[in-house]
């Protein structure tokens, strides 16, 4: 799988990948295992951004507190600037589940907002809204949008694109990518 002009960052065997824009400075780059989680330091003029894909199989003994320690393990609280793309398998549509419930209180006491609002996931018999955009500072995203699927995964792709006060840069997740 490749994109023109961006720099894939994946794991063999995983359903995760991230995109990156071929003009921004990429530090470092982490996977954490136990949660399907792959993050990147870019490096924007007012400081590091930490980009990152999370996949949350559905069927997983990992719960959302897991969440959280996956989360802690990339240390955000060294980063004014945070952007994650993820699949958590929480149905934003459902309001009233008490999963999405902890889910949004475990991404508000981590200072994250959720940013999509489209479902991502569309089948003839449902839809769902379970591939999301969280990040620390909305204002650093310039665009967000959706695009067909990626290779043969049956949700549609996330692109966002961020300013990192020297130009607009991109990446991109499991099911997306960040300009």
């Amino acid at each position: 799988m490749s994109h023109p002009n961006y720099r894939l960052f994946s794991r063999h065997g995983g359903g995760i990948a991230l995109f990156i824009h071929n003009s921004a400075p990429v530090g470092k780059v982490t996977y954490c295992k136990e949660y399907e989680l792959l993050s990147a330091e870019v490096k924007g003029k007012s400081g590091l951004v930490l980009v990152a894909v999370v996949y949350r199989p559905p069927d997983t003994d990992c719960d959302l507190s897991s969440l959280e320690v996956a989360l802690g393990s990339c240390h955000l609280s060294k980063y004014r600037n945070i952007m994650i793309v993820c699949d958590f398998n929480v149905d934003m549509n459902d309001p009233q589940s008490p999963l999405t419930g902890n889910f949004l209180s475990v991404i508000n006491g981590l200072g994250l907002h959720q940013l999509m609002d489209e479902p991502i996931r569309v089948t003839n018999h449902s839809s769902s809204t379970i591939d999301l955009v969280l990040s620390s500072h909305p204002s650093l995203v310039t665009s967000l949008g959706v695009d067909g699927p990626l290779g043969s995964s049956n949700h549609l792709s996330i692109h966002v694109s961020l300013s990192l006060g020297r130009g607009t840069t991109s990446s991109g997740g499991r099911s997306g990518s960040i300009n």
